[in-house]
């Protein structure tokens, strides 16, 4: 639940294990393109818009064996586009620009500022989604979003009670800072 971080459905793997790796909670796996909307709240934190225009050509960083060049789904480009249009598309050209004119270190303090707690590699690649994170901080980091920019922090349990129904412990409410 975005508005609470409330757990609703989760599975960690096929079977069920006593003892087993949740996938869900456990697995680190990059993220890919599910990265990209961090970069963008960046860039629209500082000035850009939906509207803004961004060049989705080619693009290389570095030098001779250090150079990196990411290139878009089947080499695939559309020149200037719009922010919106990069997202949509997921132009991975696109979004390392922004990324370059934004920079790395805001980008980890916003994906951070999310809910993204795993070790996310200062390198350009991160904007594409270069780091490991599980599948529900990732979900939880999506949260704001949905929800009006406000963390959430994902929890299972609401109460738990006695056999007779007495309340032994109560999740504290969530407090809403929208």
């Amino acid at each position: 639940d975005p508005s609470t971080g409330a757990i609703r459905a989760l599975v960690g793997g096929r079977r069920i294990e006593r003892k087993g790796f949740n996938r869900a909670m456990r697995a680190r796996r990059q993220p890919g393109s599910a990265f990209k909307p961090f970069v963008y709240a960046v860039a629209l934190q500082y000035g850009h818009t939906t509207a803004t225009m961004v060049d989705d050509e080619p693009i290389s960083i570095g030098e001779g064996s250090d150079e990196w060049t990411p290139a878009n789904f089947n080499d695939d480009y559309a020149g200037r586009v719009t922010m919106r249009d990069a997202l949509a598309h997921s132009a991975n050209s696109a979004t390392v620009r922004i990324s370059r004119e934004v920079g790395i270190p805001r980008i980890i303090a916003q994906a951070r500022a999310m809910g993204i707690a795993s070790p996310l590699p200062e390198v350009p690649a991160l904007a594409l989604g270069a780091g490991s994170v599980t599948p529900l901080e990732l979900t939880a980091a999506y949260a704001p979003f949905g929800n009006g920019g406000t963390k959430v922090q994902p929890y299972a349990v609401e109460q738990v009670e006695d056999i007779f129904g007495r309340v032994l412990w109560s999740r504290p409410p969530t407090i809403s800072s929208n």
